[in-house]
């Protein structure tokens, strides 16, 4: 019976939250903004010529130039790519269904069906649905390599390893920002396993893995050295972003900086990308205290800010037309802490999605904050508060419990 009943929960959830999304993408224009706008003339250029452009000054991670620029000539661009957004929001079934099966095999089954709520629900992420960016691609694929690598730690064998490898090499043609997590999941491994397993792990499963995710990464390195000579993985804006974060209109967030610098001028290529990271070491070398002052200010940002999108018309909208509550981010930092104080005996179980969330914000710490890039933490944000609102629904039900049996011993004293 309860089984059935989180089915029917889980089906009529990710039902509503579809229907939420092509909703939201009938009625909001969505205009495109930001790096949405060369995103999708990126993938224009791909459905025209099949090639990757290279005569637009940026050098993009390939992932979500390519599928949509496969896509357009099936499902067109008219009304700022309505059809690509409402498949988006169709897809998004993926991406909620691999969060909940990651939150229930973590943390079970009533933090995973409370965790299914917020994400579907949450706001946020009902924009992105709207948005030409690589993060949607991103949400689809992250939470199913998560979860190959907890069956991997589980089971072993090279089937999880050769997924994994296969997912990773994906999410970096997408977004180059999952660097840290092979060596948080190695240290994970290495805390809670047994030695003897650790000669099949070093010297069968992760040569695997590493193999299987080469594979994905060959043909776009094999790409970029031929036109570049060098050997990039995924994209060549690393050094363009470092340089912003670090100059001297640099404020913690994306700033216009001197487009007649070199690193304008050469970005896109490996050496804009040498210039870049050059330039913004000069200046944290000759700036040590407006550099410890933005930490500071990245840190705030990225623990309280709520989100913003097309300047604050799209939360108005939302309101007015859904009245759902947008969350404010601060709130989900506190349920993080919380997280962290009530679980803090089962680390060893949810140490590589923490260590996730610490490593990516340092990430930010070095680079600069942006909505979008903190969004990549969100839905694991949203897992940690769904484990504390459902800790705290078994203490009240325990404590009902305990409090009925008492005053039913009571009464029967009496009697």
């Amino acid at each position: 019976m309860r089984r059935t009943f989180e089915i029917i929960w889980i089906l009529i959830i990710l039902l509503a939250a579809v229907v939420l999304r092509i909703d939201f993408n009938l009625r909001y224009p969505a205009e495109l903004f930001g790096d949405s706008v060369y995103m999708a003339r990126f993938a224009e250029a791909v459905a025209q010529t099949g090639a990757y452009p290279t005569d637009f000054g940026i050098y993009w991670s390939p992932g979500v130039v390519y599928f949509l620029g496969w896509l357009i000539p099936l499902i067109g661009n008219e009304h700022n790519y309505l059809a690509y957004r409402l498949l988006q929001s169709v897809l998004s079934v993926s991406c909620l269904a691999g969060f909940y099966l990651l939150a229930r095999l973590w943390f079970g089954r009533l933090p995973g069906m409370l965790a299914l709520l917020l994400l579907a629900f949450y706001p946020p992420l009902v924009f992105y649905s709207s948005l030409i960016f690589a993060e949607n691609l991103f949400f689809w694929l992250v939470p199913w390599l998560l979860l190959a690598l907890y069956k991997w730690r589980e089971t072993g064998g090279l089937f999880y390893p050769v997924m994994s490898g296969i997912l990773f090499g994906l999410i970096h043609l997408v977004r180059p920002i999952l660097i840290p997590l092979p060596v948080i999941f190695v240290v994970w491994f290495l805390l809670t396993k047994q030695r003897e397993t650790y000669r099949s792990f070093f010297f069968r499963q992760i040569p695997a893995c590493a193999i299987a995710g080469l594979l994905i990464l060959t043909p776009w390195i094999a790409h970029n050295y031929a036109l570049y000579g060098k050997v990039i993985t995924s994209s060549a804006v690393g050094g363009l972003n470092f340089y912003i974060a670090h100059n001297e209109k640099a404020n913690g967030k994306w700033v216009q900086v001197d487009v007649n610098s070199d690193v304008i001028k050469l970005a896109g290529t490996p050496e804009g990308e040498k210039r870049g990271y050059e330039e913004g070491w000069n200046y944290i070398r000759t700036h040590l205290d407006e550099e410890l002052k933005l930490l500071g200010t990245k840190f705030s940002l990225f623990w309280t800010k709520t989100g913003q999108f097309w300047d604050g018309s799209a939360t108005q909208f939302w309101e007015q037309t859904y009245g759902i509550p947008l969350i404010e981010m601060k709130y989900l930092t506190y349920l993080f802490l919380m997280f962290l104080v009530m679980e803090i005996r089962r680390w060893k179980s949810w140490f590589p999605l923490v260590g996730y969330v610490v490593a990516y914000q340092t990430m930010i710490l070095v680079l600069y904050y942006a909505d979008r890039y903190r969004s990549i933490v969100e839905p694991f944000l949203l897992i940690f508060a769904a484990v504390v609102l459902a800790r705290v629904c078994v203490w009240l039900k325990q404590g009902w419990i305990g409090l009925f049996r008492y005053l039913r011993s009571v009464q029967k004293q009496g009697v």
